[in-house]
């Protein structure tokens, strides 16, 4: 029999009972990030099932059973899937039926808003004429169970795509931000974008851009003020060569030399004559 694969430090902290799987599944899982160990399992056996090998053992999570692209979903999950999922900001105070995602909307269209300029606006809305309600399975504080999966059924860019609630307990409704994020795309086949990755954007943003590089390194006017004792360079200064101190070394070499009124006469002529002005002392 072969060792498993997995040590059972590999099991600490998680709900796992069966330790000699060699893929792990679960809703708390992600089909992008996942590895498959029991602390990083996939979300869907499809994702498994895609890397397992043959007579390898896929472990599925308790009372947890998820198939990409929309086929089956765990019971922890919304009651229903979403039609349609926002790519940005929205009006829900207005609300109206709109175009979402590149579908025009549907008064009853449960649509999942994830990308609010206010995060805590964010959730599982109803489409209807005037504001627009939260849906009833996820309207309290109660409703929000970080990991619960949301299919996405429709849309440009988000069809087939399971979602996932990745907010932070405790949760008071309109005061905590409610977050979301793509943990399978297209059934796990479609490689994710900048925007289903959660804080992705943000940190790309907070990184400098080529031609600012570009400018700063070009930049001779010293911007990060430095000083001239930050590089050891504490006694430079800035008089001019024709303007600077007579050093003791180049003092002792000029003291070394012959004064000029004891090795030769001019003769009062403006020319220096070797033979006729040369007289040694």
């Amino acid at each position: 029999m072969s060792e498993p694969k997995y040590s059972s430090n590999a099991f600490i902290g998680t709900f796992w009972t069966i330790i000699d799987g060699d893929h792990y599944v679960s809703t708390l899982g992600s089909d992008i990030d996942g590895d498959g160990s029991p602390k990083n399992p996939y979300l869907t056996i499809n994702r498994a099932l895609g890397v397992a090998m043959e007579n390898d053992k896929v472990v599925i999570g308790p009372n947890e059973y998820i198939v990409g692209g929309g086929e089956a979903y765990n019971a922890r999950g919304p009651a229903q899937p979403c039609r349609l999922a926002t790519i940005g900001n929205i009006n829900l105070s207005v609300g109206g039926v709109v175009t979402v995602d590149g579908q025009l909307s549907q008064t009853g269209d449960r649509v999942l808003v994830w990308k609010q300029d206010e995060p805590t606006e964010n959730g599982i809305y109803i489409v209807q004429a005037g504001p627009w309600p939260r849906a009833q399975d996820l309207d309290s504080p109660e409703d929000i169970v970080p990991g619960e999966i949301v299919p996405v059924l429709e849309g440009a860019n988000h069809a087939n795509r399971i979602f996932q609630n990745t907010t932070q307990l405790p949760v008071t409704l309109e005061s905590t931000p409610i977050t979301f994020t793509v943990v399978s795309a297209s059934g796990g086949s479609e490689i994710p974008t900048i925007e289903d990755i959660s804080g992705l954007q943000t940190a790309l943003d907070a990184k400098a851009d080529l031609a600012a590089l570009d400018t700063h390194t070009s930049d001779t006017t010293n911007p990060h003020s430095v000083t001239k004792e930050q590089v050891n360079l504490g006694n430079v200064d800035n008089t001019s060569d024709a303007n600077k101190p007579v050093s003791n070394a180049q003092q002792a070499a000029i003291d070394a030399k012959a004064d000029r009124a004891n090795v030769l006469e001019l003769n009062n002529t403006a020319s220096y004559t070797p033979v006729a002005d040369y007289h040694p002392a």
